[in-house]
């Protein structure tokens, strides 16, 4: 699949890296703290129809600077049928900031970062905790940004056992909900599979539908 990769640095001096929120689980928070996600898969919205066919990106215009976009076709016979495909999450260069599962500390400085403490990985001080949803958390409160390296768009299915390791998966037999035991490693796509269904299936998105989907590789930012 055809991607698109950028210098954050020249699209800073050109004044066009923005900032996208985007949300995690606390387990995939904790992958990401500990260095072992580097990548993300989103379903595509809509889902284009079924003679999808992924033409890689424009190059953004040297005069106005417009920002690339994805291109998509339905019929490879008639150009006129092309179409845009605009990432929600960003393009390369663009910053990513995580919105999780997060509790703040009542007290008179509301905008206070270091009041907040995060499901995932931090033991809040007393009980009935009233956590907040990971949709309401505002940048202010986020603790954890990250740099696009590389977007592309692909099947589902299509994912590789490198892939799901950088998706946070690992080997071997995993209790609890997605409890899979396949052997030799080959659990790291039937994890990340069981991990989908588990936030996707829903929503409409299940793994046997074999979704087009945004894959975002991405870096932490100290």
């Amino acid at each position: 699949m055809d991607a698109i990769s950028g210098d954050a640095e020249a699209k800073e001096s050109r004044g066009v890296m923005k900032e996208h929120p985007i949300i995690f689980n606390g387990e995939m928070v904790l992958a990401i703290l500990d260095g072992s996600k580097k990548q993300t898969r989103r379903p595509v919205k809509p889902q284009p129809p079924f003679e999808f066919r992924w033409l890689g990106w424009t190059n953004p215009d040297p005069i106005d600077k417009e920002r690339p976009k994805a291109m998509w076709v339905d019929d490879l016979s008639n150009w006129k049928r092309i179409h845009e495909l605009k990432s929600p999450f960003g393009i390369p260069g663009d910053h990513l900031w995580i919105k999780e599962v997060w509790h703040q500390h009542p007290i008179d400085d509301f905008d206070d970062p270091g009041l907040i403490c995060y499901k995932a990985s931090t033991i809040c001080i007393g009980s009935g905790i009233n956590w907040r949803s990971s949709r309401f958390m505002p940048r202010w409160a986020s603790r954890i940004n990250l740099e696009i390296v590389n977007v592309r768009v692909e099947r589902l299915q299509e994912i590789s056992k490198q892939d799901a390791i950088d998706e946070g998966m690992y080997c071997g037999f995993i209790a609890g909900k997605y409890n899979f035991s396949i052997g030799a490693c080959d659990a790291y796509t039937a994890n990340y599979r069981a991990s989908w269904d588990n936030i996707y299936a829903k929503r409409g998105y299940p793994w046997e539908s074999n979704p087009w989907v945004w894959v975002i590789d991405f870096r932490r930012i100290e």
